[in-house]
């Protein structure tokens, strides 16, 4: 839901076992810099890069864990 500056939250949406798991990024991103396609913030903005830069984190984290799992179970569904 919009905040009360215009922003959106980013919230990150994965599929595990067959299941859709939504969480927030903690970021709130304003509509005009978002681009869907790429899932990025478009632009040199200061705010644009730290946006980019936290959406780099949150990838990988992600990949991280799914490594993780991939050498613990052998398998990731």
């Amino acid at each position: 839901s919009e905040r009360a500056n215009g922003y959106l939250p980013l919230m990150c949406r994965l599929t595990v076992d067959g299941e859709i798991k939504q969480f927030s990024c903690k970021l709130d991103v304003p509509p005009k810099l978002w681009d869907v396609k790429t899932a990025r913030a478009t632009g040199k903005s200061a705010e644009a890069q730290k946006i980019n830069a936290a959406v780099d984190r949150i990838r990988v984290d992600v990949n991280r864990r799914y490594q993780e799992l991939m050498q613990s179970d052998g398998y990731v569904t």
